[in-house]
């Protein structure tokens, strides 16, 4: 993959582009369309990508530009010869009326015989390519939201009919709800193109469509061979139980017949799994497929080092067997992969037969040593933003880089800038580093002037109701399921409190019920979601409340603040007990940035950069001992207790994975009974 190619916003079908025959018009086309802005998308094909089976005499001969903002283009490259590409114009116009049919939009686009075709479609000759769409764009939103439709099924970027509506949305939330979703040219990339790698590599940051493109790859694959065995994973629980719910109506909408035959053809589950159940996770599974003993955590015993075992006991059997040895799947799908040390990524390719794909946030694999200069290792970098405002996202990369910090969290080289897409002002001086992103049209005509915002109060209950009364008046269809409230701090004890504190007082000022997902870790209709950090990873919603003691230096608090602040569609408020001279310097970052537009930080010197990645790089995953002493700390538990309770917690976890909310929340629960 190129730079030139994976910064476009033109996709090539991948015949036309390699047809010598079509240079000349594909270097005129990509001419014009450098004058457009960057955030208009656009498609070259001669049939719909959908499906294979439509296909056209006068194909070879035509071209079929499709845009986000303009009508259908159809290019005539020969001489019409008794009308041929004025038929084929209309068997392409024909068949886009089928694929509105086949996926349940008639009710909003209508059927194409009823529809006024120069609404949608205009016939130009290769010459008239200059400056084509001046006087070409649609200026009606009913008709332009059909168009959008049209062109997405076109592209296979399948919408759910049902979210969409037949109606064109009014208010701010239901334009995003009702959001017709269209590839860019590096996710449809993905999903045409993937070549011919068995592992395959998504990086992208947050909100730029990692997990939907992984969902169109397994409706593919699942739908490919009737046999195929596919394991979808990821390392969080909540993550993995909202994948499992969303993919039944997935497939719906996406027309897929065939029903989903759990646990012979498709799991999905996180990455770990129990002993007393094989279908509970990626770990169980390969442990029973293989007869390989299901590894017990005990005190110097990491995640790591427990897929380390398994993979020497792998390479064992595949040794004795030779050829014999089995594959436990045909393809595994792997989401958030940054969570996941290399080694798992080792046994996955070893016990996969076809492909892998990979995909995972670009920039929170910087927060352990930086992204990976070996370009060759990613096949995908997305790094257009689709969910969350950009002010939010550069916000929330400022705050958990430390950019608006003398003392730096981390910092990157200029190349990885850009490839997390930024611009960087090359006119300043040596000293500053001006950063600014290409704007995004995510959602038509939202104007939302302060998607990010900082609140101190030490109140944090009546800060959060306050927020959300705000939240209720300016949006009048607001839902409970829209907000998310989100503790960033590991105190379990204290969050404990807060969200049982909350819970009732929601119920109790606005009749909202609220969902603590540390104990369910799954989302549910018509609930408020609270949670900490551990749980929201790969889940979004339109307002995002964080809140925290404090801002500190810990390279994992600023993690977890650039993770949950980058989970809102319209807004996030971070809400800070304690102010201190960090927040005040993120404060003022923040202000500066809202008003010049850009973000202005003091640039590092190489060496520097490298003495922060050595730092980061020398800190260690906590093993059950370490992270048994800070809960302690944390909670003082007295020293005559904390020799029973660590042996009661020994026990429990020997054949669990923990974290350190896990631990907290069990010696909170147990102190009381030592």
């Amino acid at each position: 993959m190129n730079d030139d190619e994976s910064n476009s916003n033109l996709f090539i079908q991948k015949d036309i582009e390699e047809n010598q025959e079509f240079v000349d018009v594909i270097s005129d086309i990509k001419a014009f369309i450098k004058n457009y802005p960057i955030e208009d998308q656009f498609y070259l094909i001669d049939r719909p990508l959908i499906d294979k089976k439509y296909t056209y005499d006068y194909q070879g001969k035509s071209l079929v530009l499709l845009s986000t903002n303009y009508k259908i283009l159809c290019i005539d490259l020969g001489k019409n010869v008794h009308n041929s590409f004025d038929d084929y114009v209309d068997d392409f116009w024909e068949d886009i009326g089928s694929i509105v049919s086949e996926y349940n939009f008639i009710k909003t686009v209508g059927r194409t015989r009823t529809l006024n075709q120069s609404d949608f479609i205009v016939k130009i000759k290769k010459e008239e390519l200059e400056g084509s769409f001046k006087g070409y764009n649609i200026e009606d939103s009913k008709i332009r939201r059909k168009l959008r439709i049209m062109v997405s099924l076109l592209i296979g970027s399948i919408n759910d009919a049902e979210r969409i509506g037949s109606e064109v949305p009014v208010t701010p939330l239901a334009k995003i709800k009702q959001n017709i979703k269209l590839f860019d040219s590096e996710q449809i990339r993905f999903i045409y193109n993937t070549g011919n790698n068995k592992v395959v590599k998504i990086q992208g940051l947050a909100g730029t469509g990692k997990t939907e493109l992984l969902l169109h790859k397994l409706r593919e694959i699942y739908i490919k061979e009737e046999k195929n065995k596919i394991f979808f994973t990821c390392h969080n629980k909540t993550l993995a139980s909202e994948l499992r719910k969303r993919i039944p109506t997935f497939f719906d909408f996406m027309q897929v017949k065939k029903q989903i035959d759990w646990h012979n053809r498709l799991w999905v589950s996180h990455a770990w799994g129990s002993s007393q159940d094989s279908n509970s996770g990626l770990y169980a599974y390969l442990c029973d497929f293989y007869d390989i003993p299901f590894l017990r955590y005990y005190h110097n015993m990491t995640y790591e080092d427990i897929f380390n075992e398994l993979l020497q006991s792998l390479n064992s059997k595949k040794d004795n067997e030779g050829n014999a040895f089995e594959y436990a799947f045909d393809y595994i799908l792997i989401d958030e992969s940054q969570d996941f040390p290399d080694v798992f990524f080792k046994v996955c390719e070893m016990v996969t037969k076809n492909k892998i794909y990979i995909a995972g946030d670009i920039f929170q694999s910087i927060f352990d040593i930086g992204i990976d200069n070996n370009a060759t290792e990613v096949d995908f970098v997305l790094n257009k933003c689709y969910r969350t405002d950009p002010k939010t996202l550069m916000f929330a990369h400022a705050i958990g880089m430390g950019l608006f910090e003398e003392q730096k969290i981390n910092f990157l080289e200029d190349d990885e800038w850009e490839r997390c897409g930024y611009i960087i002002d090359k006119k300043t001086n040596d000293t500053d580093l001006i950063l600014k992103r290409e704007p995004m049209r995510r959602f038509d005509n939202i104007d939302n002037l302060r998607p990010i915002n900082i609140e101190y109060s030490l109140e944090t209950e009546e800060k959060v109701l306050s927020i959300i009364d705000k939240l209720r008046k300016t949006y009048s269809d607001l839902r409970p399921e829209d907000i998310s409230i989100i503790f960033l701090d590991n105190n379990y004890k204290d969050v404990s409190k807060n969200i049982a504190s909350l819970k009732y007082l929601l119920e109790e000022k606005f009749g909202y019920t609220a969902n603590n997902a540390i104990e369910t870790k799954r989302t549910e209709e018509n609930t408020v979601f609270i949670t900490n950090a551990n749980n929201v990873k790969g889940l979004e919603f339109p307002f995002v409340i964080c809140i925290t003691n404090s801002i500190n230096s810990d390279k994992q608090a600023r993690n977890r603040l650039y993770t949950m602040l980058t989970r809102s569609f319209l807004e996030s408020y971070l809400i800070i007990n304690q102010q201190n001279e960090l927040s005040i310097e993120n404060e003022k970052g923040l202000h500066d940035y809202i008003m010049n537009g850009f973000i202005k930080t003091t640039r590092l010197k190489p060496e520097q950069i490298q003495k922060i990645r050595t730092r980061i790089k020398a800190k260690e995953n906590l093993n059950l001992e370490d992270c048994l002493e800070g809960v302690f700390k944390e909670l003082k538990i007295s020293k005559d207790k904390q020799e029973k309770i660590k042996k009661l917690v020994t026990q429990t976890f020997f054949d669990k994975p923990f974290d350190k909310d896990i631990i907290s929340k069990f010696v909170h629960e147990f102190e009381k009974y030592v």
